[in-house]
């Protein structure tokens, strides 16, 4: 059961991704599941709450490769994550993020899912960077919170900035010099 419903997430991802928001109707998700309507229906009740779904497989697993094991394991993560992002071949989820964000404005079940993906999302990087200033590798009077909502503004502006295909090297600088100024070694 769990696994039909995550077919039906994953055929959800592709068909936005693909056709975007707007576009994209309850059948193509069905087409492109290779599932009935009524099978559908059995595990959503609406396009609502399949956008939910979306939005927390979405949330999951933002961060999730990101490594918190030391100074130079996340940079690397973080600049393959972030070089990710901005892939050409990833511009249709940076669209999916954008129309979620969106549609969550004017739908309040959407804008409070949004809300818990964002704040898990936060959480993770805030904790993993509590674990390195805990290890004494964060650069004195660096706050974790903080420099995680830096962090995390900066790749929320790189998801946007995808759309308009900023350079990655560009983006790369960036992020070191952010790096650089919360970080004593780097």
């Amino acid at each position: 059961m769990k696994d039909r419903r995550e077919q039906i997430v994953s055929a959800t991802i592709n068909c936005l991704e693909n056709l975007g928001l707007a576009q994209t109707s309850l059948s193509d998700v069905c087409t492109a599941g290779e599932i009935s309507r009524g099978a559908l229906y059995v595990h959503f009740a609406s396009k609502d709450e399949l956008l939910e779904a979306v939005i927390q497989r979405l949330g999951e697993e933002s961060f999730a490769r990101i490594s918190f094991e030391s100074v130079e394991s996340f940079q690397n993560s973080l600049e393959a994550e972030l070089k990710l992002m901005v892939a050409p071949s990833r511009s249709g989820l940076a669209n999916i993020e954008l129309d979620l964000l969106a549609v969550s404005r004017k739908n309040e079940r959407l804008r409070c899912e949004m809300g818990k993906a964002v704040a898990r999302r936060f959480e993770r990087l805030r904790t993993g960077l509590q674990g390195l200033g805990d290890a004494g590798l964060l650069r004195p009077g660096v706050d974790a919170t903080v420099a995680a909502r830096a962090i995390d503004a900066f790749l929320v502006g790189t998801v946007t900035g995808a759309i308009t295909q900023r350079p990655a090297a560009t983006t790369l600088k960036s992020l070191r010099l952010i790096l650089a100024s919360v970080f004593r070694t780097y």
